[in-house]
């Protein structure tokens, strides 16, 4: 009687021992490959090879590499896009795959048509198939499209049970009124980026759409349009929550928009100074995180910063050497409060700076100095 032999299976050799990755459970293996392909060196070509073998290697490694590959999508043609959704739709395996997708971005190539650019009804059908969708990114140029409306993306969204749990939205619009539309729609939403290419005389000219009052409670918002007409809207429901807020320019009644919304908030990025920004930041009384982008904060604002400030980010480009005296003496005022103190461009031949560098260190106050910004 014939003996039947097995193929033999993958093993690691441990020592003198060998580890039989059959007998992995499958939330080892997932853990495995994500901190083998989740290293900042590798390319994103890399990775997708990477988890593309890892399927490969056994039956038990198939879903644990496929839930690594699924877990974030990058589309770039109209193309790509019906191609995903149909094939979500046509397989079981497809449907399966799709509940892994966690970030959708879309965006497109430079060299690329806009004709072969996804479309607003694209994204809202292939959102359909993706139910677990939690960031969705939105790139320039697709904001260059607005003869797309967005009330089909609005609908694959609200229309149950096919409702995505976005939390993250970052965003390039050519009409303000998609952005609104979106915070309308989506309940879960905790963190929003927005970008704009349109002038700020245009994003004037176009006011909230009435009727339409946000549905979220934001956590963090990144509001990089160059007005800011459109942010008091966008935070009606978020004046408990809002920990975290960037702006390009300040909004008209900034200070009052502040004493509401300013209560809990941690962290407040702005891109210049502006003479209603001292009044604002007293209403920020447990502030921990102050980030000026475009200047160095003057004495009234310096005096401002509520003693809770524990990190100070500024811009030491030329032009705005002169402000680092009186930052220095504030500093020495602040012993022992302030943790961080993180400067850009900074000119480490200028008598100021070598002073300023001094009083840091008295008062105990690490210094990061950085060419560009990266905060």
């Amino acid at each position: 009687m014939g003996h039947f032999h097995s193929q033999p299976r993958a093993s690691f050799g441990i020592g003198h021992q060998n580890l039989n990755t059959h007998l992995l459970p499958s939330d080892i293996i997932f853990l495995i490959l994500e901190a083998a392909y989740s290293q900042s060196y590798m390319s994103g070509c890399e990775r997708r090879a990477g988890l593309r073998a890892a399927c490969l290697v056994s039956v038990a490694w198939v879903h644990p590499a496929q839930q690594l590959l699924w877990r974030s999508i990058d589309i770039q043609t109209v193309f790509q896009t019906r191609a995903l959704r149909k094939m979500c739709e046509s397989r079981r395996r497809g449907s399966e795959l799709a509940l892994y997708t966690r970030k959708l971005s879309v965006s497109r190539r430079a060299d690329s048509p806009p004709e072969l650019s996804p479309t607003m009804r694209d994204i809202a059908r292939l959102l359909k198939r993706l139910p677990r969708v939690e960031e969705l990114h939105l790139w320039q140029p697709l904001s260059a499209l607005p003869v797309f409306p967005s009330f089909d993306l609005e609908l694959a969204i609200t229309r149950r049970p096919d409702i995505p749990v976005l939390t993250t939205l970052h965003i390039s619009f050519a009409r303000p009124s998609l952005v609104h539309n979106l915070l309308h729609t989506l309940p879960c939403l905790r963190f929003v980026a927005v970008q704009s290419s349109l002038s700020s005389d245009t994003e004037e000219d176009e006011r909230p759409p009435s009727g339409l009052a946000p549905r979220c409670r934001l956590y963090e918002i990144r509001w990089g349009v160059k007005s800011g007409v459109h942010i008091t809207h966008a935070l009606e429901k978020s004046s408990d929550t809002l920990r975290i807020l960037g702006l390009h320019s300040l909004p008209p009644a900034f200070a009052t928009l502040m004493s509401t919304h300013g209560v809990a908030l941690r962290s407040l990025r702005v891109f210049r100074y502006d003479p209603s920004l001292p009044q604002a930041v007293r209403h920020c009384r447990v502030l921990e995180e102050f980030i000026m982008q475009d200047h160095v904060p003057p004495d009234e604002l310096l005096d401002a910063l509520p003693p809770t400030l524990m990190h100070l980010a500024i811009d030491c480009d030329y032009g705005h050497q002169r402000g680092l005296q009186a930052v220095a003496t504030w500093v020495k005022r602040r012993r022992g409060r302030l943790h961080v103190l993180t400067c850009f461009s900074p000119d480490y031949d200028d008598l100021d700076w070598s002073n300023f560098v001094r009083a840091c260190k008295e008062s105990r106050v690490e210094l990061r100095c950085f060419k560009d910004w990266h905060v």
